[in-house]
């Protein structure tokens, strides 16, 4: 069934009206029954930011004599309107459907870490990664973005951070909470002088260099299972690292990146490494999976959160988005007109 789409000034002021009627009654007037909905009162938010991931609403059918008859489940879902001087309709809005030939996308940097490769690895979805896989060749780096508690868009691709040593959620943790758990020396240092949290573009030093090479920032080397034993014994009581034995960056014989920001990639990564930013958002069934809690960062919040980033900073930056989600595609393709989405 195709969703009903419609359009209200005020979304707290809807009533949703499901009258059933006879096939051939010949009449809308010959009423069975009716259920009503209130959208503010059936899926109410928790907080400002926060909002319920249960999905169906179920509201009782009642006859003309006021008895109930039946049920009617549907699902809904408000998009806000999104605002942004950069927001702008472009030929470039339609640059990717020219590409005629196959882009090469480097998937989290140089790809998957694997414990079963035994060469070394730059620890996936890092700023090292992103740069290693542009010089051989990347035109787009892929990476997962999720939020922070305060709002702060982040690179990591699990919902469960488990290098905190507990199955923490990304949106629980703070900014500064979530770049303690894999500190850069540099960052730490920038912040005790002032420098803005979101970025790393003042404590860094660019190569003078023709190709791409990464910031000197604070890494560490090891080997799970021998040369990283204090992260392992954090870790080894949570949900994801029982299950799997691994994390991602920290796995393998790689060499481990300090955690990174929205922000970083777009000061830190040349303009011309197009990004192709999977928004990494839970669904009911993956929150239970994972033994979440059922709640997340309210939708719109989130992509607005995300898209101001983008257009604050992306200038001439090729963009795509991508999400398992489909809410979460649904509510890009609302709110802007420039840049392509993938519902993968």
């Amino acid at each position: 069934t195709e969703p009903i789409v419609f359009k209200t000034k005020d979304a707290t002021k809807v009533k949703l009206l499901f009258d059933i009627i006879p096939t051939y009654s010949g009449s809308e007037k010959n009423k069975i029954g009716r259920a009503v909905a209130l959208l503010p009162s059936v899926k109410k938010t928790i907080g400002s930011r926060r909002m319920n991931l249960q999905g169906d609403v179920c509201v009782p059918i009642m006859s003309s004599n006021l008895e109930v008859i039946g049920t009617v489940n549907f699902n809904f879902l408000v998009i806000t309107p999104f605002h942004h001087p950069n927001i702008e309709i472009t030929s470039r809005q339609t640059y990717w459907r020219k590409v005629s030939s196959t882009m090469l996308i480097g998937h989290r940097g140089l790809g998957k870490n694997l414990t079963s490769n035994k060469s070394l690895q730059l620890g996936e979805n890092t700023l090292p990664s992103f740069i290693a896989a542009a010089n051989l060749g990347a035109q787009y780096v892929e990476f997962d973005v999720q939020l922070t508690k305060d709002h702060v868009p982040v690179i990591y691709h699990d919902f469960l951070v488990s290098e905190t040593g507990i199955d923490a959620p990304v949106h629980t943790l703070t900014l500064e909470q979530f770049l303690h758990i894999n500190p850069d020396k540099a960052r730490d240092r920038g912040y005790k002088n002032g420098a803005n949290r979101d970025s790393l573009d003042d404590l860094t030093i660019r190569p003078r260099s023709n190709s791409f090479a990464p910031p000197k920032r604070s890494l560490s080397t090891g080997y799970a299972g021998t040369g990283n034993e204090e992260m392992e014994e954090r870790m080894k009581h949570t949900r994801d690292f029982k299950a799997k034995g691994y994390k991602a960056n920290s796995r393998g014989n790689f060499i481990q990146a300090p955690f990174a920001t929205l922000e970083d990639l777009f000061r830190q990564l040349p303009e011309e490494i197009g990004f192709n930013m999977e928004l990494k958002y839970p669904m009911l069934h993956e929150s239970e999976e994972h033994e979440m809690d059922t709640y997340a960062v309210e939708l719109n919040s989130f992509c607005d959160t995300v898209l101001s980033k983008v257009y604050d900073l992306a200038e001439n930056r090729h963009i795509i988005f991508s999400s398992f989600n489909p809410d979460i595609c649904l509510c890009l393709s609302f709110k802007q007109p420039s840049i392509p989405i993938l519902f993968l």
